[in-house]
């Protein structure tokens, strides 16, 4: 599973709209659209435990889809 694919579960448990996503990490909704769209691959470790602390989805699991998501 790609980090896109991953985001977009936690968009969708979360139900969370892209841009409310991208006001609450502080990152622009056209990162969060290029992220979830496979158009960017890679995400930053501070960004993974932002996600992880404001989401409660591990920073592992989101950045590898590894081990446990939550």
């Amino acid at each position: 599973m790609e980090l896109g694919e991953r985001l977009k579960i936690i968009l969708t448990e979360s139900n969370e709209s892209q841009i409310n996503f991208a006001k609450t990490l502080g990152i622009s909704a056209v990162y969060v659209n290029q992220l979830v769209n496979g158009k960017k691959t890679n995400i930053s470790d501070t960004l993974a435990k932002l996600i992880e602390e404001t989401y409660g989805y591990s920073a592992h699991w989101v950045m590898t889809g590894e081990g446990e998501k939550r």
